[in-house]
């Protein structure tokens, strides 16, 4: 990523957050120590923490005019924007340090150029074009490349040197223009598969790609030259070419000496593991999910990604023991980002494990009362489209362990509607024939011999429908629908 790129990300962040001025100075280490602009940071970032609107309201109260205003914000944010750059960020990787000191060299050998300090850029500039080929960076090494070329041939003109960074371009542009075209195609096959578009086409450009990965051996191209081939094989739902992939995809990125970026194994680890879940094969499932776990830091988003996948493990092996090893070691660890969907999942997770607590399949210490469950879904407790079954699963679940047949009753006749308003779908078979179960055991009078026959025909239309593990699973299936149902005949008469 170049340094013009860096900061088309911040600009990105800066017209999507409401209070751009905090979400900068988390990255910043500037601090101001008088006057308007401190008195600017302590409403926008400090203890105030004021919308731009109600900091203008308390400019104005102080008799400052809104043009004040709007210099000494525009002057804030440009000094925490110098901030960030003075930042060590000792939370970085190994390989993400790298990549830092790149786009902060980059820049300063641009700016040295500009003020004439020729020494300076051309010394810097080797430096940071040798560790940009080094770690993959080749945008920022063909900027390199153009200063030097141009100081080679006009200022100290050397011609070892001029053709040696003249041929560097042109391999350059080359592989900056094959990494792009498997960029692309990344992008393209993304969006076709969130707006359930076809492929066509697609399988013409992934031969393209073929012919540029028998000679092309940068980590970059191939990370998105292999998930380009994952994706392709997952649409086409050949999971032996996934698995055949991914297999080939970790042994290429094994063998590189210089630190990659975790995600060249993490994505394909991942992708087995999910793989291994869907075939009932767990123990493969578990080792690639402790491997991914050792890879991004504790508390990061992926991190959390990957306990939910032990946890939706735990759960499908029925060892909702290890779902509870995952939901304490991420309750353990502060959280690095902020997600209300990510924190409510890890809610949804809970309530499970509760359940299980109750009807004696494991022994913890944690409760959760129902009450303060559902008051705290505020995202995935009101999504009507589908995406809270899992919460009405949960719901429905503790009625009956707890012996609250009114309030099950009430909640049982209330399904038919919701089924038929928000799961149309062929992908909502499994949730609203279960959905159906749950609402026949107060039909049957919460006797099981009734209830196994009015519920046989909702059983037939899921198992002809079989269970594929994604994350999706925390809003609608967290544990398999058998498995539940298997617990819930040992509470009916």
């Amino acid at each position: 990523m170049s340094i013009l790129l860096l900061f088309s990300c911040l600009c990105l962040i800066f017209y999507k957050i409401m209070n751009v001025l905090k979400e900068i100075s988390t990255l910043s280490t500037y601090q101001p120590l008088a006057g308007d602009i401190l008195l600017m940071f302590e409403l926008m970032i400090g203890t105030e923490r004021l919308t731009r609107k109600e900091a203008l309201a308390v400019f104005k109260k102080k008799n400052k005019s809104e043009a004040r205003f709007r210099i000494v914000y525009k002057e804030l944010k440009e000094r925490l924007i110098g901030g960030i750059f003075s930042n060590s960020f000792p939370d970085f990787t190994t390989v993400q340090k790298a990549h830092y000191t790149i786009w902060k060299n980059e820049a300063a050998v641009k700016i040295s150029a500009l003020r004439g300090k020729r020494q300076l850029s051309n010394k810097l500039g080797h430096e940071t074009f040798n560790m940009a080929i080094k770690y993959g960076e080749f945008d920022a090494a063909l900027s390199m490349a153009k200063i030097l070329i141009s100081h080679y041939s006009i200022i100290e003109t050397d011609a070892k040197k001029y053709y040696f960074f003249k041929s560097k371009i042109k391999e350059l542009r080359k592989k900056i223009e094959e990494e792009g075209m498997a960029h692309n195609l990344n992008l393209e096959m993304i969006f076709r598969i969130r707006k359930n578009l076809n492929m066509d086409g697609i399988k013409e450009q992934l031969n393209e790609l073929d012919k540029i990965a028998q000679t092309n051996k940068e980590h970059r191209f191939n990370l998105y030259y292999f998930n380009a081939r994952s994706y392709y094989s997952q649409v086409m739902n050949d999971q032996p070419s996934v698995i055949k992939n991914a297999e080939a995809a970790i042994r290429f990125f094994e063998r590189f000496e210089v630190p990659l970026p975790y995600a060249t194994s993490y994505a394909f680890y991942t992708k087995l593991a999910v793989i291994f879940i869907n075939q009932k094969e767990y123990a493969k499932a578990e080792d690639y999910l402790n491997r991914c776990l050792k890879l991004p830091t504790k508390g990061s988003y992926n991190w959390n990604i990957t306990l939910f996948l032990i946890a939706i493990l735990g759960f499908h092996s029925n060892h909702p023991e290890m779902a509870y090893k995952a939901w304490r070691k991420a309750e353990s660890q502060p959280k690095k980002f902020k997600s209300d969907v990510i924190q409510e999942r890890w809610r949804i997770i809970l309530a499970y494990l509760v359940w299980y607590k109750k009807i004696g399949r494991i022994d913890i210490e944690e409760d959760y009362r129902l009450g303060k469950f559902l008051n705290e879904m505020d995202v995935l407790g009101k999504n009507k489209s589908g995406q809270n079954v899992s919460v009405i699963v949960a719901q429905m679940l503790h009625y009956l362990v707890d012996k609250r047949f009114d309030d099950f009753e009430t909640k049982a006749c209330r399904l038919e509607k919701y089924i038929t308003t928000y799961l149309r779908k062929k992908e909502h078979i499994r949730s609203k024939n279960f959905l159906r179960a749950l609402r026949n055991i107060e039909d049957a009078n919460y006797y099981l011999k009734q209830a196994e026959q009015r519920t046989k025909r909702y059983w037939n239309n899921i198992q002809e429908v079989s269970l594929t593990v994604s994350l999706d699973l925390l809003e609608s299936e967290v544990v398999p629908f058998e498995l539940t149902w298997g617990e819930i005949t040992k509470l009916l008469k």
